[in-house]
This record gives structure tokens, sequence and C-alpha cells, in this order.
């Protein structure tokens, strides 16, 4: 009877040893010093696709706009409400005519770059087309352009993926000003 009840406990502290191996020893050998996984995306970067298209544009105006950047990371969010200035209130408008700035986000590729737009909106006329992306750790401006495409010698320096620059830029070198661009 002694070995019997002596095998059972042996038996269940194997099975027992061998489930914490396996599951939980697992789990804490591949979390990272912050807690997340080291091995594994984060959950929310998993389920979001490569690109996301605003459709309609979504156009900030204020800080509280950023909320229409459904999917957007939160650190190009912060970068938006930057460009309207001071707080994330549009402090770029003239106190003394009805001029005011809107940016508007068209597409986000693989969380690290974005198209959209500057445009001058009220009594004001003007604007541009904008890819920003991340340089050095943090959004910043890429490249601009109002009717000609983004000038190649900017996407090949950022090395731009032609799935959000499109697949041809501004070279002033080229016939017509243009030409093929690709990058994967």
């Amino acid at each position: 009877m002694i070995i019997i009840v002596s095998l059972i406990v042996l038996l269940i502290g194997a099975l027992g040893y061998i489930f914490w191996k396996n599951n939980i020893n697992k789990d804490e050998a591949v979390k990272s010093p912050g807690g997340s996984s080291a091995s594994e995306p984060s959950k929310s970067a998993a389920k979001l696709p490569d690109m996301i298209i605003y459709d309609p544009t979504v156009n900030v105006m204020k800080k509280d706009d950023v909320s229409g950047l459904k999917d957007a990371p939160d650190d190009f969010k912060q970068f938006i409400v930057s460009l309207l200035g001071k707080d994330g209130e549009n402090t770029n408008a003239e106190a003394e005519s009805n001029c005011f700035s809107i940016i508007t986000v068209h597409k986000i590729y693989k969380q690290k770059y974005a198209t959209g737009g500057v445009t001058a909106g009220g009594d004001c006329a003007g604007g541009a087309a904008v890819l920003w992306g991340i340089v050095d750790g943090s959004w910043k401006d890429i490249a601009g352009t109002q009717n000609i495409g983004f000038p190649c010698e900017d996407l090949e320096r950022y090395k731009v993926p032609s799935e959000i620059a499109g697949s041809s830029c501004y070279d002033p070198k080229s016939p017509g000003g243009s030409r093929n661009y690709t990058q994967a």
C-alpha cells in the first residue's frame, strides 16, 4: 500500500513539473523586462492591417480630431497634434483673418509611414501632399509635393515602400520630370 501511494505521489509530482516546465516557466522565459513577450508582437500590433486607409480622409484641426485616426499608433497621433502648434490648438490661425491649418491623413503603412496633406483653410489658400515616416525613432516629414509627385531622392533616401509612396516619383533629370519608383 505504501509503495502504491508513493508511486501516485511521484507520478502527480512528475506531471506537475512537466506542466510547469512546458507552460508556466515557458511564459516567464520569453517575457522581456518590460513584461511583454519578446518573441511575439504585441496583441494590438498583430491585429492591425499593413495598410490603413481612411476613406474619407481624417481632417485634424484640433487635438480631439485625432480620435478619428482609428488604429493609428499613439506616437503618430501625438506627431499630428504637434503640427497644429502649441497645446494642439490651431495656433497657425492668424488673429486678424480667417486662416487656419487642416492636417489630413489618408493612409498609414505598417505603422511606419503615412500620407496626408497640410492645407490652409478659411480665407487662405494653399497646401501640399505630405509623406511622413519614422526617422531616427520619431515621426518626421519625409517629403512634400503639390502636383508633381514625391521627389525620388527623398523616397530613396528613406527607403519608402512603393506601397505607400506610389509607383512613380518626381525626378527633374528624367524626361517629363518623373520616373518609375519601386521599393519593397
